[in-house]
C-alpha cells in the first residue's frame, strides 16, 4: 500500500492505468511513443523521492535504465507503426503539375521530425504537442511512394523517347521537314512544359531524400538506398535525353 501511494504521488499509477486500458492498448504509435517518454520522466521524478523504500527504488531504477536503453527501439517502432509515416510509403497519390511546393513542405516536416528525434536522444524528452501536430501534417501531406512511382514512370518515358530520337537518323539538308518537326517539339513542348516538370521532380526528390536521410540511414538504410537509387536512375535518364536533343541540334548546325 505504501508503494502504491508513492507511485501515485509520482503519477506512475495513472500512466500504468492508461497503458493497460483498452484505449492504451490500441493507441496510435505517436501516443505510444509519448507514453514511454512520460514513463521515463515519471520514473526519474519518483527516484528523486528520498522516502522511497530501498527495494522499490532499486526496482524502479532497473526499469528506468531499461527504458532509457530502449529509446531507439521505441523510436524505430514509431517510424514503422505510426499511421502518418506509413502513409508516406503507401499512399498512391496523383502527382500534380507542380509538385515542388508539396514536397518542400514534406521535407520541412521530415526535418522537424529529425529534430524531435535528436531532442529525444539527448534529453530523453519529447514535445507531445509538436509530435502529434506533425503526425497530422504528415498524414495530410505528400506521399514519398507517389514521388518514387512518378520518378520511375518518367524515367521509363524518357528512356523510350530517347531511343526513338536516337533511331531518327537523317540529314537536315535532305530532311528539313523532319528537323523542323523535331525543333518545334523541342521548343514548344519539351522546353515549355516537360523540362520544367522534370526539374520540379528532381528538386522534389532532392529535398525529400536530403531530409529523409538523417531519419532513415540507421533504421531503414535499405529503404533510403532504394529511394536514392530511383532518383539517380531518373537523373541519368534525364541527362541522356538532354544529350540526345543536343546531338540532333548539333548535327544540323
Amino acid at each position: 500500500m505504501l508503494d502504491s501511494i508513492t507511485l501515485k504521488q509520482c503519477g506512475l499509477d495513472q500512466l500504468v492505468f492508461e497503458r493497460n486500458s483498452s484505449l492504451g492498448k490500441h493507441a496510435s504509435a505517436d501516443y505510444t511513443l509519448v507514453w514511454h517518454i512520460d514513463l521515463i520522466i515519471g520514473l526519474q521524478t519518483c527516484l528523486a523521492n528520498n522516502h522511497l523504500d530501498a527495494k522499490l527504488k532499486a526496482s524502479l531504477q532497473h526499469i528506468l535504465d531499461t527504458k532509457r536503453a530502449a529509446i531507439n527501439v521505441y523510436w524505430h517502432n514509431f517510424l514503422v507503426n505510426e499511421r502518418s509515416i506509413r502513409h508516406l510509403w503507401s499512399s498512391q497519390q496523383t502527382i500534380g503539375k507542380n509538385p515542388l511546393p508539396s514536397y518542400r513542405a514534406l521535407a520541412t516536416n521530415l526535418a522537424e521530425l529529425s529534430h524531435i528525434h535528436g531532442e529525444l536522444i539527448t534529453s530523453h524528452s519529447i514535445n507531445k504537442k509538436q509530435l502529434v501536430q506533425l503526425s497530422e501534417k504528415l498524414q495530410k501531406g505528400a506521399s514519398i511512394l507517389a514521388l518514387l512511382q512518378e520518378l520511375n514512370a518518367t524515367r521509363a518515358w524518357l528512356d523510350k523517347v530517347t531511343m526513338a530520337l536516337d533511331a531518327r537518323q537523317f540529314s537536315c539538308q535532305e530532311s528539313k521537314a523532319d528537323y523542323d518537326i523535331l525543333r518545334n517539339i523541342l521548343t514548344k513542348v519539351y522546353a515549355v512544359k516537360v523540362q520544367d516538370y522534370l526539374a520540379e521532380l528532381d528538386q522534389s526528390a532532392n529535398a525529400v531524400i536530403n531530409s529523409l536521410s538523417p531519419l532513415m540511414q540507421q533504421s531503414h538504410a535499405e529503404l533510403l538506398a532504394r529511394a536514392s537509387a530511383i532518383h539517380l536512375e531518373f537523373k541519368q535518364a534525364n541527362r541522356k535525353h538532354v544529350k540526345q536533343w543536343k546531338q540532333i541540334l548539333d548535327s544540323c548546325t
